[in-house]
C-alpha cells in the first residue's frame, strides 16, 4: 500500500487489488474511489487509522508533515477563541484553560501525546492575554445539563434495547399451560383433533 499526499487534506491510497482490502478501505468514513486514476482517496485526518490497520504501508513524508500542520492549525484555532493548552498538575497530561466543558478536558487528556507537540507553537492572540497559570474550569450549569442528557439519552437507549430483547424472547418461548382451561385447549391441538 502506498500513501501519498493529493491535496493538502486529502490522501491519496494505492494498493494491489485485494477484496478484504477493498472492503477495510471502502468502510473507512470519507473514502472515496477514483476510476481515472484507479486510487482511493481518504481525509487527512484519516492517515493514523491507516497506517495502524497497515502498518506495512509506505507513507509519504508530505503526509505526515500535512497531518502535523492539520493539528497546529486546530490548535492555534482554539486559541483565537481563548483557549489554550498546557501540562496539568502531573507535568504529562495535557490540559485545556479556558472555559471548556468536562467532555472536551477529557478528550483532550486522551489526547496529550499529540498535544504536547504543539504547546510551544500556541500563539496568543492581539485582543486576549494568556492566562498566567493553567486552570482546571469549573463545569457551568449548561455543562451539567448536557452531560445529563447525554446519560439520559444512553440510559433510555440501554432500557429500549432490552425491552425489544425481552420481546423478542418472548415472541418465540411456548407458554406453558397455567391452569385447567388452558391443558383442555392444548391438549386438542396436541392431538390434532382441531
Amino acid at each position: 500500500m502506498l500513501i501519498t499526499l493529493l491535496n493538502p487534506t486529502t490522501l491519496s491510497i494505492a494498493f494491489a487489488f485485494h477484496p478484504q482490502t477493498v472492503t477495510v478501505v471502502k468502510s473507512l468514513p470519507g473514502t472515496e474511489w477514483d476510476k481515472a486514476t484507479k486510487t482511493w482517496s481518504a481525509p487527512l485526518h484519516l492517515l493514523r487509522r491507516l497506517v495502524s490497520l497497515y502498518p506495512e504501508a509506505q507513507v509519504e513524508r508530505a503526509c505526515v508533515e500535512a497531518r502535523l500542520e492539520l493539528w497546529r492549525r486546530w490548535v492555534q484555532q482554539f486559541n483565537d477563541c481563548g483557549v489554550w493548552f498546557g501540562y496539568a498538575a502531573d507535568g504529562e497530561t495535557v490540559q485545556a484553560v479556558g472555559n471548556v466543558s468536562p467532555v472536551f478536558q477529557e478528550w483532550t487528556a486522551a489526547h496529550s501525546t499529540v498535544l504536547a507537540q504543539f504547546l510551544g507553537e500556541q500563539h496568543f492572540p492581539s485582543h486576549t492575554a494568556p492566562p498566567p497559570t493553567p486552570v482546571v474550569v469549573e463545569s457551568s450549569p449548561a455543562d451539567e445539563l448536557i452531560w445529563s442528557g447525554i446519560v439520559n439519552a444512553r440510559g433510555r437507549e440501554e432500557r429500549r434495547a432490552e425491552t425489544i430483547e425481552r420481546v423478542k424472547t418472548k415472541r418465540w418461548k411456548v407458554k406453558a399451560p397455567s391452569d385447567d382451561a388452558d391443558r383442555a385447549m392444548i391438549r386438542p391441538i396436541e392431538a390434532g383433533k382441531l
